[in-house]
């Protein structure tokens, strides 16, 4: 089974504007141009395959919460459904996107 890393984390942001925070945090991480799915508040992605690691598949999902801010789980997958270890490459993954969503909405 792949290696994965899944996180979630809370901001007292409206959905709309943490989507769009996200959906840039992918690009600023060096990420493929994420795939948008708005109705769903859903986004995808891939890290580049590399000589040293054989790439990873990012998955984005929110949901709004009841104060009006929005829960994100944030998801860094091996590509290789048969890597044993990832060397924390999904971890640093999923804590990169995390930070720039941070960065870009303060």
């Amino acid at each position: 089974m792949a290696n994965s890393n899944l996180q979630t984390v809370v901001f007292s942001k409206p959905i709309g504007e943490v989507f769009e925070a996200f959906a840039e945090a992918i690009i600023r991480a060096g990420m493929n141009y994420p795939i948008k799915n708005e109705t769903a508040h859903q986004l995808t992605s891939a890290k580049p395959f590399l000589v040293e690691f054989l790439g990873e598949k990012i998955f984005i999902s929110m949901k709004e919460t009841s104060d009006g801010g929005t829960s994100v789980q944030v998801k860094s997958d091996s590509a290789f459904p048969f890597t044993l270890y990832d060397m924390g490459k999904n971890k640093q993954n999923v804590d990169n996107l995390i930070m720039h969503a941070k960065a870009i909405l303060k």
